[in-house]
């Protein structure tokens, strides 16, 4: 008898050894069991597995009380000009690559064995990460707040500046918190050894630390109950990672009775109007967005606040989500 848990892991092409025919008896367990950008790893999956034959969504474990109730609440951050034109550029490079349109849509393409398109994506997704706009928003944001305790802060794993070449983005916005908000912040990476984690998770439970600045460490087989607020500045598109993430968020704990999920969505065009934009601008400003709803959808989906917290308009300080979508004819997304 086999029991994979964390399934997905399996489809890919070096664990795929593991899925012998010795075993008469099979079952799979995942949050997110579809393998993103990987069609053939999914089916190989299912091939393995079989279907579906047991669903647990997020309502289920709310109501049940496996997870606690939480409010979503989604910031617009829009790229500043020099970020805008670098990723249009990436956009660009990867429409070509790919053989589709200049808007850079790669949603759906098997890009394993690409190393060129891998890199042009992550350079793009770390862009989208390190956004400079987030982080003067994540200190307005925690400033207002009369006490600031139990706090995540999702980072992206890149460099700030638009090249990539400056500070990483866990290091400066560690510092600033630390120097702005005056808070007990600690980093939570794949530098800090195991048993330095095990500390860090230990005190961030106790209250001796209030904010820890993770990368991806959290997202997957690690959790922390006594999470009451996260503020997700980087979030790939992968729905595996902010589907895990916001499992970490949810867990019960004794102190707390629910959760608050600050989400940042990265727009390019805010306040550009839409003639300025040339046809291919617009097709890869029109993508950002459209794939950033995908999340907020999915996380509004089951917050406390909703509908209040749903695409249809969320008013913040940088406008709305509605006005977005109108503007870039996304209204049924």
């Amino acid at each position: 008898m086999l029991i994979a848990d964390e399934v997905h892991h399996l489809g890919s092409d070096h664990m795929q050894s593991g899925l012998l025919d010795d075993f008469d008896y099979r079952l799979g367990l995942s949050a997110t069991p579809e393998r993103y950008y990987d069609e053939e790893g999914t089916q190989k999956l299912r091939s393995y597995f079989g279907e579906t034959v047991f669903e647990y969504d997020l309502t289920d474990a709310i109501e049940s009380g496996a997870l606690c109730e939480y409010y979503y609440v989604p910031h617009i951050i829009e790229l500043d000009g020099e970020e805008l034109d670098e990723y249009l550029h990436l956009s660009q490079k990867i429409g070509r690559m790919i053989g589709g349109s200049d808007d850079g849509e790669d949603g759906g393409i098997s890009f394993e064995d690409n190393q060129a398109l891998q890199n042009l994506l992550f350079k793009r997704a770390r862009l989208i990460g390190t956004a400079e706009n987030k982080l003067g928003v994540l200190i307005d944001l925690i400033s207002q707040e009369r006490d600031v305790s139990h706090a995540l802060v999702y980072c992206s794993d890149g460099s700030m500046g638009v090249k990539g070449d400056g500070r990483r983005h866990v290091e400066e916005t560690t510092d600033r918190l630390r120097s702005e908000c005056n808070l007990r912040v600690e980093p939570f990476t794949a530098e800090e050894s195991q048993s330095e984690r095990e500390r860090l998770l230990s005190k961030f439970e106790a209250g001796d630390i209030d904010v820890l600045s993770a990368i991806r460490c959290l997202d997957e087989g690690v959790d922390v109950p006594a999470t009451r607020t996260a503020y997700i500045l980087a979030s790939s598109s992968n729905p595996r990672q902010y589907v895990q993430r916001r499992g970490r968020i949810l867990r019960q704990h004794k102190d707390k009775q629910y959760a608050v999920i600050h989400d940042f969505v990265v727009v390019a065009g805010l306040n550009r109007p839409t003639e300025s934009m040339t046809g291919d601008s617009f097709g890869v400003e029109r993508s950002l967005l459209k794939k950033e709803l995908k999340r907020v959808s999915l996380f509004a989906e089951g917050a406390l606040n909703h509908p209040n917290a749903d695409v249809s308009g969320v008013p913040t300080t940088a406008g709305s989500l509605q006005e977005l979508k109108r503007k870039y004819d996304l209204l049924d997304a």
